[in-house]
């Protein structure tokens, strides 16, 4: 019932394709967010670490990383992010989905 009484309201307010992208993008931001503190979440369970230790160790109030992990709609900055990995001795790798566009050097005669 909550779906339906907000679906209607929701597309009104997205009535623009720019709004619906960012909308879209913002969604996509969440999941993926959820989905690195679900696996610092792992990684902490797995150090047998709890939440307040984990808390200590990366100098973070105790409050804030259980709500951390608990909340659904968790939006760290990148410094608590990047805190809570070096508590647990974690580093982060990037990798591009795809490579850059290359200019093409013909066209530019070289």
């Amino acid at each position: 019932m909550t779906s339906s009484r907000w679906a209607r309201p929701r597309e009104q307010v997205l009535d623009t394709p720019e709004l619906r992208a960012d909308d879209e993008q913002t969604k996509r931001s969440l999941i993926l967010t959820r989905e690195i503190l679900r696996q610092l979440d792992a990684l902490r369970k797995s150090s047998g670490l709890s939440k307040e230790g984990l808390a200590k160790r990366a100098g973070l109030d105790p409050t804030s990383v259980r709500r951390l992990f608990a909340a659904e709609t968790s939006n760290p900055t990148l410094r608590t992010l990047v805190d809570v990995m070096a508590a647990l001795d974690v580093e982060i790798e990037l990798k591009l989905k795809q490579p850059p566009h290359q200019p093409d050097e013909a066209a530019y005669g070289t």
